[in-house]
């Protein structure tokens, strides 16, 4: 057993404030299901890491009485952050006594010390796919002349809750009279483990919807991307 007296006056706050905040969460949260993703092909289907008792609210005071707002993905977690990391995935459970209140799906953005964490709330679950295989980066010769086709996308990954916001629109570049404009979003996912997220992927959310990808930003808070929805 560490002796307290090795350990630095941070380090004493912090394991203080993990307390605390475990506290909190034990006696005014909600069980959570925990996840850790180690693959990129359907994450929550791989067995959780435990569980654990988790106070979620909009605000960073967790007054614990801040509803979830509809556009506003993130929000605070107060548990004891010593057990999680970011790209965690928490899942909470459906409620017997209210019918209308939904499990909800976050992710853990960032993990501070002596400060709740900052979560996302997700919306959709996404498949990733590769129109250009990278496989081939490597090799020598020349390829068919033809541009991405859906029929021949590659799987990376699949499975994966993330939060999918719409901002705005694009005009075709035909500029009809009777063009619709394509609808873009914003994505906010963890990090997938053994891929590399980047421009040109397409993305399908459960109900069969296509988004390319033209921005992505990578940081210690996860992975934000500007998606442009695919038109036919």
């Amino acid at each position: 057993m560490t002796c307290c007296c090795n350990q630095s006056r941070a380090d004493r706050i912090a394991a203080l404030a993990a307390k605390g905040l475990a506290k909190a969460a034990s006696a005014a949260g909600q069980t959570v299901t925990l996840y850790r993703p180690t693959v990129a092909m359907l994450p929550l289907e791989q067995p959780p890491t435990g569980t654990l008792s988790v106070l979620f609210d909009q605000t960073a005071a967790l007054p614990g009485i801040s509803p979830a707002v509809w556009g506003h993905p993130l929000a605070y977690a107060a548990c004891d952050i010593t057990r999680i990391m970011p790209g965690d995935y928490m899942l909470t459970a459906a409620s017997a006594v209210l019918p209308g209140a939904v499990a909800d799906t976050y992710f853990v953005s960032r993990v501070d010390l002596n400060r709740p964490a900052l979560v996302v709330r997700t919306n959709a679950v996404m498949t990733v796919l590769e129109s250009d295989p990278t496989a081939d980066d490597k090799t020598f010769g020349l390829r068919p002349a033809e541009g991405p086709a859906a029929s021949k996308d590659v799987k990376i990954a699949d499975g994966w809750p993330v939060s999918l916001i719409a901002h705005g629109g694009t005009n075709p570049p035909t500029r009809l009279g009777t063009d619709v404009r394509a609808g873009m979003f914003s994505v906010l996912m963890p990090a997938i483990p053994g891929q590399r997220v980047y421009a040109g992927l397409r993305l399908r959310d459960a109900l069969g919807h296509d988004y390319h990808t033209s921005a992505v930003e990578v940081s210690d808070f996860g992975v934000r991307l500007t998606l442009t929805e695919d038109r036919v």
